[in-house]
C-alpha cells in the first residue's frame, strides 16, 4: 500500500494515476498537506515565527479622541466664525467664514488679517488651539471657541 501511495505522489503521470484519477487526486492532496506540515515544522524549529505582544489597554486610544491628530476645526462666537485647517505642507491656514470684514486673529503679539472667504496663513501654529482671539473692525476682542474638530 505504501509503495502505491509513493508511486502516486512521486509520479503523477504513472499508469496507476491514469487508471484511478480519484486516487491520484487524493494522493496529491496528501502530498500537499505533508509538504505544508513539513514547512510549518521547519519554520517552528528554525525560529521563523513572530511573537506578537498585545498592546496594553491603557495605550489604546481612538483617533477621534486624540486632538493632536485633528487637521481642522471651526471656531465660533457671536457674529464670527473662523475655520482652521492644516495644508499638506504642514502649514496652518484660517478662513473667515462668517462675520463682517475687517477682523484679525491675534496670536500673542502677531495679528493675522482676515478677509471673508479667503485663506490666510497662520504664524507658527503647531496644533489646533482650544480657542482663538478675534479682534473685530471696532477693536473688540472675541474669544472664539472650538465648535468641532
Amino acid at each position: 500500500m505504501r509503495e502505491l501511495y509513493e508511486d502516486l505522489v512521486s509520479n503523477p503521470a504513472s499508469e496507476i494515476a491514469q487508471q484511478h484519477p480519484l486516487l491520484a487526486a487524493i494522493a496529491r492532496e496528501a502530498q500537499l498537506h505533508r509538504s505544508a506540515q513539513a514547512l510549518a515544522d521547519d519554520e517552528f524549529v528554525e525560529g521563523l515565527w513572530v511573537d506578537e505582544d498585545e498592546i496594553p489597554v491603557e495605550q489604546i486610544r481612538l483617533a477621534a479622541e486624540d486632538h493632536t491628530l485633528a487637521q481642522s476645526a471651526r471656531y465660533e462666537r457671536g457674529p464670527h466664525a473662523v475655520f482652521l485647517s492644516r495644508q499638506e505642507t504642514g502649514h496652518w491656514i484660517a478662513t473667515h467664514v462668517k462675520g463682517p470684514a475687517g477682523a484679525s486673529l491675534r496670536f500673542e503679539t502677531e495679528f493675522v488679517v482676515l478677509q471673508p472667504g479667503q485663506e490666510s496663513p497662520l504664524p507658527q501654529v503647531e496644533r489646533l488651539p482650544e480657542h482663538l482671539i478675534l479682534v473685530d473692525e471696532n477693536g473688540r476682542e472675541w474669544r472664539l471657541e472650538r465648535v468641532y474638530a
